[in-house]
């Protein structure tokens, strides 16, 4: 049994990992070329994501919208910042990034920041025709992820509230993507819906989170409370469903100097 609930786990932390800070909201719309086997998602899956977000918004309040970002998995693809591990990926020389929400009767582009970033609109005649949201990049070397981060924190703190409401947009995506009969099996071992706040046993899960520099220490801190979370090279971890740590905590990095990188929250000036 706890074979499969790692294995349901897997599939929705697979993408829940957070996102870099924001280094540049200059946009950059590039007309979209045709790639073969690109990278691609269900917009109807996207969807069920952007109703998550505001079914359960006052998570993060202070976030206008959900934002999203292409990430460049590691060893394949452009990069900024960070171009010896996975960091977020923008359009290098020699190499043109271009986003579009695309049915069989109706294709939209969707502009990408330079710092990776987009917002995905709705459309309902691209929802009611089965739409997927398209990038002209081969499968596999990029990855979309969901981005929640509050505006004004620095990119070494992360927002308690936000991470839980960016891994419950992350699992309503997954949940749409995968079998029903996957999504029903990890409900019933888990005993909840709510996968992000669930527990394991007489524990909760441990979610992890991506971070563009490497990471020395985190620790989550509420007042006079705090504790030293677990982490790894460039992630941390963190259980999301342990209530009596409000969504104001925040979750504190302390970053290795050498790969430190300057950047700006989502939305700062």
């Amino acid at each position: 049994m706890r074979r499969l609930t790692a294995i349901a786990f897997a599939l929705a932390l697979g993408g829940a990992a957070g996102a870099a800070a924001a280094q540049d909201e200059e946009i950059q719309t590039v007309p979209v070329q045709g790639v073969k086997n690109p990278e691609m998602k269900s917009y109807r899956a996207i969807w069920k994501g952007l109703d998550k977000f505001d079914d359960e918004h006052e998570l993060a309040p202070a976030v206008p919208r959900l934002k999203f970002r292409i990430m460049a998995n590691k060893g394949k693809g452009q990069c900024i910042g960070v171009c010896n591990t996975t960091a977020v990926a923008v359009a290098g020389p020699g190499e043109q990034f271009g986003l579009r929400i695309a049915s069989n009767d109706l294709s939209v582009p969707v502009p990408i920041g330079a710092d990776g970033y987009f917002v995905v609109p709705r459309n309902e005649v691209l929802y009611d025709g089965n739409a997927d949201l398209i990038l002209n990049q081969k499968k596999g070397s990029y990855k979309m992820s969901v981005d929640v981060r509050t505006p004004g924190l620095p990119d070494n703190v992360r927002r308690l509230g936000d991470l839980r409401l960016e891994c419950k947009v992350q699992v309503a995506i997954v949940k749409e993507e995968i079998p029903f009969w996957i999504v029903a099996l990890a409900n019933s071992i888990l005993l909840s819906r709510d996968w992000c706040m669930a527990s394991i046993g007489k524990d909760y899960a441990n979610f992890s989170f991506f971070s563009p520099a490497e990471v020395v220490s985190a620790h989550l801190v509420d007042g006079e409370r705090n504790i030293k979370l677990s982490t790894s090279k460039h992630s941390f971890n963190i259980k999301l469903g342990d209530k009596s740590w409000p969504d104001d905590a925040l979750v504190k990095l302390e970053y290795a100097p050498e790969t430190m990188v300057a950047t700006a929250a989502p939305g700062a000036p």
